[in-house]
């Protein structure tokens, strides 16, 4: 159910409280409009991808986004928690494009800690939400 997927993901990200700083991604496309935002430290970063970006290439763009505001960060240990299986394949398998080859760039780049988590989208993590909010209000953003 709903709620235990939600229950079961609140419990795993409740192992992290205290030493990761979880950071929360997602994209958001409607008709051509593209955009996509970060939730990290109560902070929300909101971003107008180009016309006709695709959804995958938006929640790459997220995750990217985020791994820029951890380097930026004075803390030390991270979980991106992103709802974009697609996503978080590309970079598990080592494939690359432009995108996740800049974020492995980034990643090796740093001594920051980075792990990935898949979250379930639209079960009510507080997280997510925010990052989904933010994705759908970037939409309306100038380019």
């Amino acid at each position: 159910t709903p709620f235990e997927v939600k229950s079961s993901y609140l419990s795993m990200l409740s192992n992290y409280v205290g030493h990761t700083i979880p950071v929360f991604t997602d994209g958001s496309v409607k008709e051509e409009k593209s955009g996509c935002a970060i939730a990290i430290k109560r902070l929300v970063h909101t971003y107008r991808l180009p016309n006709n970006t695709t959804i995958f290439t938006a929640e790459l763009f997220a995750i990217l986004k985020a791994i820029e505001k951890i380097i930026e960060s004075e803390d030390h240990k991270f979980l991106i928690c992103s709802d974009s299986y697609s996503a978080l394949q590309i970079l598990q398998s080592g494939e690359t494009n432009y995108l996740a080859h800049q974020i492995f760039d980034n990643i090796t780049s740093t001594d920051k800690i980075i792990e990935f988590e898949w979250v379930p989208s639209h079960m009510g993590i507080p997280g997510n939400n925010i990052a989904d909010l933010g994705a759908k209000l970037a939409l309306d953003l100038n380019t």
